[in-house]
């Protein structure tokens, strides 16, 4: 009877349905939006508050905000697949996405309002999730999940220590706020797609014709764990430069053994797989330029941050909601047209992005990687975003 009166009404409605269809929506609406704004405020087009302007700003509601809409979706979404557990949905559902809204409007008007306030209410969202989703997990059959559990807690103290940072002005906190968040998304990323793209890689050769057979090794698997772990510590820990170098081209040598397993060369005419393998070479490429950047070869740890975000996190997040808003709507794995463009697009923004900083270029070229990074997002809600709120067709039987 509970249960009936939690999926009743307004939470009986297709976008309540699985968590995929209100955040992958709201990500896709929320990212070209922002950095819209944000680079507006900067080419002089709009009048903002001058907090607006500051790049930790940004970075933080492209992490916490953006970012983590996708991931929220995507997580309550592949959980009940994965894991075996109940789906997310209705009341609960609507519950965790009202949480990620009052984080946004407060953070939005944090200028209105005391800052403590803003802080409670941008840390609601992790804690809520826990609360719907750790019961889930415990009852697993496989407690392997439950290492969920950490990287949202890395999410919550990322998000915390920005605030707190804020409030002291402290910028050194606020980093430090900043790059747990980064990192906390970087290890969800390497699970995520260590073990989407050698599976979504060899269905797609073995439908083709191709006889591939992904074997799992463990002791790869094992230290890519530890490698980015001992980075993750070293880069937060503001080490030597040299250790952290070290500890980075290590982590990208292995990262990089781990991708060449996938096969990927052999899945290139494929825009879902290209995709995917792309950007786990551009994680790869990121290790790289922090090591560079550690060493002082480089000026700028940005080039490493934005071929994480700009390049490797866009186009897995392309490649992710493109697939699950076909699959997940019972449609078939047909690509359209524009949205392989879409794909080839975010591939040539990172490359424009890395270089506005490597060659100094001015705001123009900066704003012309921000609108290049968000045509892909505009082309999937103009293609696949009504169908977050519209019913799922019915399964096919063969």
């Amino acid at each position: 009877m509970r249960d009936q009166v939690l999926q009743s009404g307004i939470f009986a409605a297709p976008l309540w349905k699985s968590g995929f269809r209100p955040f992958f929506l709201i990500g896709a609406i929320y990212g070209p939006f922002l950095l819209w704004y944000w680079l507006s405020a900067l080419a002089g087009i709009i009048e903002v508050d001058e907090a607006v302007l500051t790049t930790s700003w940004h970075q933080h509601e492209m992490i916490f905000g953006f970012a983590f809409a996708i991931i929220v979706g995507f997580i309550t979404t592949a959980l009940p697949s994965w894991a075996k557990t109940d789906e997310a949905e209705g009341l609960p559902l609507f519950l965790i996405f009202a949480c990620w809204c009052i984080g946004r409007l407060a953070f939005w008007w944090q200028g209105l309002l005391p800052p403590e306030l803003v802080l409670i209410c941008d840390q609601l969202l992790v804690p809520v999730m826990l609360v719907v989703l750790l019961p889930k997990l415990l009852r697993a059959p496989q407690r392997r999940y439950l290492a969920l559990v950490p990287i949202l807690l890395g999410f919550w103290f990322g998000s915390l220590f920005y605030h707190l940072g804020s409030m002291a002005d402290q910028p050194v906190m606020e980093g430090f706020g900043l790059k747990l968040g980064l990192y906390a998304m970087i290890f969800l990323y390497h699970i995520v797609a260590g073990t989407l793209t050698p599976i979504f890689t060899e269905t797609a050769l073995r439908q083709a014709g191709c006889k591939v057979t992904y074997r799992f090794n463990f002791t790869i698997e094992l230290f890519t764990v530890v490698s980015l772990l001992i980075l993750m510590l070293c880069d937060l820990a503001e080490v030597d430069g040299r250790v952290t170098a070290f500890a980075a081209i290590t982590t990208a040598l292995i990262h990089f053994i781990r991708m060449m397993r996938w096969k990927g060369l052999t899945a290139m005419r494929f825009p879902l797989i290209w995709t995917m393998q792309l950007a786990y070479l551009l994680l790869v490429v990121s290790f790289v330029l922090n090591a560079l950047y550690q060493l002082q070869w480089l000026d700028s740890s940005s080039l490493w941050v934005h071929a994480f975000t700009v390049g490797a996190l866009a186009l897995k997040q392309l490649s992710i909601l493109t697939r699950v808003a076909l699959k997940h709507t019972g449609r078939p794995l047909n690509i359209h047209p524009l949205m392989v463009l879409g794909f080839i697009v975010a591939a040539v923004a990172v490359v424009v992005r890395l270089l506005v900083t490597l060659m100094h270029l001015g705001t123009g070229w900066l704003v012309l990687s921000g609108l290049l990074w968000s045509f892909p997002f505009v082309i999937w809600l103009c293609l696949y975003g009504r169908w977050m709120w519209q019913p799922s067709l019915p399964k096919r039987h063969k």
